[in-house]
């Protein structure tokens, strides 16, 4: 399943995460919803995700 979403030009969308989100994905990724997990997994996968870095 696939979850990558695409900008009118045909660009792949970039996902942003959150702290919490990071957190959580690290910590305990059954704490996410399964659209999310599968989110950062596919924005992982694509290279398309990404964090402010206030976060870090």
């Amino acid at each position: 399943m696939s979850l990558i979403l695409l900008m009118p030009n045909g660009a792949a969308m970039l996902t942003i995460c959150d702290t919490h989100v990071l957190i959580f994905w690290q910590d305990d990724p059954h704490r996410l919803n399964d659209k999310a997990r599968i989110a950062m997994e596919e924005g992982l996968k694509s290279k398309n995700l990404a964090c402010p870095d206030i976060s870090l």
